[in-house]
């Protein structure tokens, strides 16, 4: 029984010490991109180069309507704020979007 207890004890330890080398990893590699940004790189979403980071925001309403039964049409407006975490990115953004499902 208090063997048993070790190796569980001993588990959990591990378990929190992989956790915590995987979070640092994960912290270590995201200020390695934000670097390689903020030196005039280029990445795949934000492709901008040098960086103001900022808070985005984004506001978003939507209506769906019931054309028939199993149709439905949707249509989507957004607005973002700083789009893509930016404060020098030209913004709001406004983005409408519609939508048409049908279910078989």
């Amino acid at each position: 029984m208090e063997s048993s207890r070790r190796r569980e004890s001993c588990s959990d330890r591990s378990i929190v010490v992989l956790e915590k080398l995987a979070s640092r990893q994960k912290k270590a590699a995201f200020q390695d991109h934000r670097e390689y940004l903020a030196a005039g790189g280029l990445g795949a979403f934000l492709g901008d180069g040098r960086l103001s980071y900022g808070r985005e925001a984004i506001a978003e309403a939507y209506y769906s309507l019931q054309a028939y039964r199993g149709a439905h049409v949707s249509v989507d407006y957004q607005r973002i704020w700083n789009p893509g975490y930016n404060f020098d990115r030209h913004g709001p953004v406004n983005i409408l979007s519609a939508r048409f499902q049908v279910e078989f």
